[in-house]
């Protein structure tokens, strides 16, 4: 809006503040004289109130449009609230009201700070002094002009609660149609009356698609699913089932469509679900009737069931007939059972009748059985028939029994024919039983005749299913009833001989005889038919079975008649051919195992004496020279033999033997002798010799005295007992000499004391004492050690003991050819030992 004609009129009026009130009120239409102004006035409003009251609409929309104006609720009776974003706004507008032949120009001022209004006190400008009111009664000329005063309230005005001398617009949602200083009244339901500045003068009817309560500023728009189809409406009609209002405002309901439904107040229709349908307008959807269906959702009509099915209410689909029942037309709500001797498969439309040879015997059946094996039937049957006897069906489903052919038989029912058992016979068709055969023939099973038993056989009795074989034993012809035993001498060896067999030689039996026996070992038989068998003589023996009886080999007897085998010499005995007894072997001669033709003679080195299984060994000290020696012979004095010897040997020089000596002993130290020797000659050598075992006197060579290392360890004490031997006392073709060393160590601490001796290499025997005081048995781990080997002498076991000079011997050893080393080593716990004289020997 141009606010050029704002700012006019504020300074038009601000020059002549109580025209410009007089001329904004409205006058009675009975007023006839005006003020001096208020043709100026007029002719101001003349020429610019188009342009106002249409540019202030213009103006209050434009400042809502930029948001610095927006309407808010009502406060007071007279006043609009306004926001301004926040900021401080104060504006004027003019109100132009042309009724009932009169022109008034309303003033209106408004205050808008930071979102709230104030209403405009007394309706008069802003910064006014002048307190004329636009509706005023019971006023004096003092403070208004005569013209703006009234005696009561026009239309559309009702008294202030506040000021009784004020007129004020009806609120909304009142009217006033009349003078008065009556209050305004509420508008009826169904009609409205909206606020406004000059008063509501009457209430408008509510238009269609809307209504109103009592006092109501306006009308509201039917929500959807409810109506209003005339004005005036205090309330909206909710839809009536079957019809709906999708949208709020409606003036009437829209019906639903084929195959949907609603309830009241729907705002819209709802499709039937499978198995239900509605026609249009329907309040709900019906489900479908027993044999019919619909498939899919909003359907306006069900469809029957075709043939063969059938459906109960409300059904989606229909279900085929289950085998056994039918249904031959459309719609049908169940289907029927099939009669019995009649079936069908699911979804019949019709039942089929039973085949022959097939039944149903009850209502609803889905197939017909076929009738069991021994019974038949017709087309339709609800049940079969038995076969008669001499009938049978084999198989289920049969439609007629057939004849059961020769050589059988049957009972009623039959599902086959029996055979004739063994023993019977049908000779022609359709026989109900089988006839016995005689005695003397049978037949086998199923037989349209009977057979004649033929030889070996027999049937005693009636009915035979089989001739019988004459036991083992006997014999028959053809046709025969019963069998004969065979005689003594004869035999038949299995069931069924036409005839009985002779006996063999060597065998025999008596009447009825199985089989023949042999004849028993030391018996014989030497024809055929033999009833008994003979008994072999002495000398002789058989066999089972025996033809004839065998003599004893050589180194075998037979004592007594009747023997079974001729028995073995026992060791240390022999025979001869034919033999009814042994011979014991004689002195030097033997027979180590049963049955010898002859003995044999003792080898050389052994002897027996009669009746010997074996020879036995010449024991040591004896001898046998030749074979066949009865006893063994002493060796005599000088020689010896071991076990089993043939000759005696002669002992060797320094050993002796006594008679029958197992062997030659040694002569004792210091003794000799000459070979073959009975004893021993005592030797007697010099105090410088010894003997060895036997040997003559070995001659003393060298001795070694060490010095007491007094109790000196390492190498001093070393050298103080290393001494050489000469040499010369070799023997010819020896080089070398004996390296011969002495370890002693101790035991806490571990001290190694080596004595170190070269002596000759013929030396034969050493010989160590210790000093006296220090006795053998306080020794330990006392080891000798030869290189490459040796052997101790131990002549006179004197180890230990007190020795000559004083000394106590330490070891006494002798020497190999070959030895090139020799080491002594021992320990003693806590004592100090020390080697006080070592002797050497050599032959």
């Amino acid at each position: 809006m141009n606010l050029k004609y704002l700012v006019l009129l504020a300074m038009m009026l601000a020059a002549s503040p109580c025209e410009a009130a007089s001329t904004a009120r409205s006058e009675p239409p009975k007023a006839s004289k005006t003020n001096s102004t208020a043709p100026r006035i007029k002719q101001l409003l003349g020429s610019i109130a188009n342009s106002v009251i249409k540019d202030f609409s213009n103006l209050m929309e434009g400042l809502k449009n930029q948001n610095l104006l927006a309407n808010g609720k009502k406060t007071g009776k007279s006043a609009h609230k306004y926001r301004a974003n926040g900021r401080s706004s104060e504006f004027s507008y003019f109100n132009f009201d042309a009724t009932k032949d009169r022109k008034s120009a309303t003033f209106v001022n408004f205050q808008v700070h930071n979102g709230s209004t104030t209403e405009p006190k007394n309706n008069q400008l802003k910064g006014t002094a002048d307190k004329c009111d636009k509706v005023r009664i019971a006023c004096t000329t003092s403070t208004c002009k005569s013209a703006q005063c009234f005696s009561e309230c026009p239309k559309g005005y009702e008294p202030s609660d506040k000021d009784k001398t004020l007129c004020v617009p009806c609120s909304a949602g009142n009217a006033k149609s009349f003078e008065g200083n009556r209050k305004c009244r509420v508008c009826m339901a169904g009609t409205f009356s909206a606020f406004s500045p000059e008063g509501s003068t009457g209430c408008t009817p509510c238009p269609t698609g809307s209504s109103s309560g009592p006092g109501a500023a306006r009308c509201t728009s039917c929500k959807p699913g409810t109506f209003a189809s005339a004005t005036g409406s205090s309330t909206c009609t909710p839809c009536s089932a079957g019809y709906f209002a999708s949208e709020a405002g409606a003036t009437g309901c829209s019906k639903c469509s084929a195959g949907s439904s609603s309830v009241e107040g729907a705002v819209k229709c709802t499709s039937c679900k499978a198995g239900f349908s509605a026609t249009a307008g329907a309040a709900t959807c019906a489900p479908c009737s027993s044999g019919s269906f619909a498939s899919q959702a909003g359907q306006a009509n069900c469809k029957k069931c075709p043939a063969g099915s059938s459906s109960g209410p409300g059904a989606e689909k229909c279900t085929s007939c289950m085998a056994g029942t039918f249904a031959s037309s459309t719609g049908a709500s169940k289907c029927t059972e099939c009669p019995a001797g009649s079936s069908s498969g699911p979804g019949a439309k019709k039942c089929t009748s039973c085949k022959a040879g097939t039944f149903a015997s009850s209502t609803g059946a889905s197939k017909c059985t076929e009738c069991p094996a021994g019974s038949s039937s017709e087309p339709g049957a609800e049940k079969c028939t038995s076969c008669k006897s001499g009938t049978f069906a084999s198989s289920t489903g049969a439609s007629k029994c057939t004849e059961c052919p020769a050589g059988s038989s049957s009972g009623s029912g039959a599902k086959k024919c029996t055979s004739c058992k063994s023993g019977t016979f049908a000779s022609s068709t359709g026989a109900s039983k089988c006839t016995e055969c005689p005695a003397g023939s049978s037949s086998g099973s199923g037989a349209k005749k009977c057979t004649s038993c033929k030889a070996g056989t027999f049937a005693s009795s009636t009915g035979a299913s089989k001739c019988t074989e004459c036991p083992a034993g006997s014999s028959s012809g053809s046709g025969a009833k019963k069998c004969t035993s065979c005689m003594a001498g004869t035999f038949a060896s299995s069931t069924g001989a036409s005839k009985c067999t002779e006996c063999p030689a060597g065998s025999s039996s008596g009447p009825g005889a199985k089989k023949c026996t042999s004849c028993m070992a030391g018996t014989f038989a030497s024809s055929t038919g033999a009833s008994k068998c003979t008994e072999c003589p002495a000398g002789s023996s058989s066999g089972e079975g025996a033809k004839k009886c065998t003599s004893c080999k050589s180194g075998t007897f037979a004592s007594s008649t009747g023997a079974s085998k001729c028995t073995e010499c026992p060791a240390g005995s022999s025979s001869g051919p034919g033999a009814k007894k042994c011979t014991s072997c004689k002195s030097g001669t033997f027979a180590s195992s049963t049955g010898a033709s002859k003995c044999t003679e003792c080898p050389a080195g052994s002897s027996s004496g009669p009746g010997a299984k074996k020879c036995t060994s010449c024991k040591a000290g004896t001898f046998a020279s030749s074979t066949g020696a009865s006893k063994c012979t002493a060796c005599p004095a000088g020689s010896s033999s071991g076990p089993g010897a043939k000759k005696c040997t002669s002992c060797k020089a320094g050993t002796f033997a006594s008679t029958g000596a197992s062997k030659c002993t040694a002569c004792p130290a210091g003794s000799s002798s000459e070979p073959g020797a009975e004893k021993c000659t005592r030797d007697v050598c010099p105090d410088s010799e010894v003997a060895l075992k036997g040997s003559k006197c070995l001659k003393r060579v060298a001795d070694v005295t060490c010095e007491n290392p007094l109790r000196r360890f390492g190498e001093t004490a070393v050298k103080m007992c290393r001494q050489t031997i000469d040499n010369d006392l070799k023997t010819s073709g020896d080089s070398g000499n004996l390296e011969f060393q002495v370890k002693h160590r101790l035991y806490n601490p571990r001290t190694f004391l080596q004595y170190a001796f070269r002596v000759p290499v013929n030396v034969r025997r050493v010989v160590i004492w210790n000093k006296a005081g220090s006795p053998i048995d306080k020794l330990y781990d006392i080891k000798l050690t030869f290189h490459p080997n040796a052997f101790e002498c131990a002549i006179d076991s004197k180890r230990g003991k007190k020795a000559t000079k004083n000394n106590y011997l330490l070891i006494d050893f002798c020497v190999a050819n070959g030895v090139k080393k020799a080491e002594l080593s021992f320990w003693k716990k806590r004592q100090f030992i020390s080697i006080s004289e070592i002797a050497f020997y050599t032959n």
